[in-house]
């Protein structure tokens, strides 16, 4: 049975993570990584299955999502710690790489430290971790990435080295790391 429609744009919720916020309310993928979609100070909304169980009733995944940041957690022994190496921030579109202690951290409360670090104005290198403000963006490696000005640099080096060894796309001639084919 599918999940239903999303409670504020009223579309299909049956694609990507729908999200149920804290009073029950299903939100489609797009409506739940909008910076607005909950209020200051409510908990981050939980990623849910695409379809009911056999209960009828969602089926929770460990995936939350407030203020465009979205971190997946990992059920270990008596406690949930992130999974993977990265969060994602502006909805999914730039990989956050997290610290060990981080990675040790309920997503929860990783979202909250990377939602003050975006009000702080604070950004991380996809490459390094470092953490830099936006005038020290330097670029954006293709998929959901931003650099600081070294990692950049290794970045453009990297897609140079591509270019004279070769591996580069046959439809478009770019290096394989720069290529959306």
């Amino acid at each position: 049975m599918r999940v239903g429609d999303c409670s504020r744009c009223g579309k299909r919720a049956d694609y990507n993570t729908p999200w149920v916020d804290g009073e029950g309310k299903l939100l489609c993928d797009r409506c739940g990584k909008l910076e607005d979609a909950i209020p200051v100070g409510a908990t981050p909304l939980q990623g849910v299955e695409q379809r009911l169980n056999d209960a009828g009733q969602y089926a929770f995944v460990p995936k939350w999502c407030k203020g465009g940041v979205i971190a997946w957690g990992k059920e270990e022994p008596d406690t949930l710690k992130c999974r993977t190496t990265f969060a994602w921030v502006k909805g999914g579109m730039i990989a956050v790489p997290l610290t060990e202690a981080e990675r040790l951290e309920h997503p929860i409360k990783v979202i909250g430290t990377l939602i003050a670090e975006r009000d702080f104005g604070l950004h991380r290198c996809t490459g390094c971790g470092r953490k830099i403000v936006t005038e020290e963006i330097a670029g954006y490696p293709l998929f959901a990435g931003l650099n600081c000005a070294e990692c950049w640099l290794k970045h453009l080096q990297h897609l140079e080295e591509e270019r004279q060894t070769g591996r580069v796309c046959r439809s478009c001639n770019q290096p394989y790391s720069a290529c959306c084919c």
